[in-house]
């Protein structure tokens, strides 16, 4: 895959992530993971590329609700939380063995906002 032989260090600056750093390189797989994931989620690194997550009271209230069922997963009752914050790719900044991405809080958003 394209960008996965360089280091990807990604950092978020305001709203409930601020002053969040992550590692490709990490030893914590979950952290690496998360790297790649936000470099492949802004298309490889394209500044002005925008996504929208759910907050961490969001994530505590997703555990709390979902039940699982025979069935399947179900919702006990409709979530209060929604993917309403938005981050935007405002720098990356790249050499032959890193590749640095900086993502701003842009506030909370309308339905058509990001994605």
């Amino acid at each position: 895959m394209p960008g996965t032989s360089k280091t990807v260090l990604v950092q978020f600056v305001g709203g409930f992530q601020d002053g969040r750093r992550l590692n490709s390189r990490s030893s914590d797989p979950a952290e690496a993971q998360e790297a790649l994931g936000q470099y492949f989620m802004s298309s490889e690194g394209t500044v002005g590329k925008r996504f929208r997550t759910v907050s961490e009271a969001g994530w505590r209230e997703m555990q709390e609700i979902i039940e699982v069922t025979p069935d399947g997963p179900r919702l006990k009752r409709e979530p209060i939380y929604g993917m309403d914050h938005v981050y935007e790719l405002v720098e990356r900044i790249e050499d032959d063995t890193t590749i640095a991405l900086r993502f701003e809080y842009q506030g909370k958003s309308m339905p058509d906002d990001a994605g």
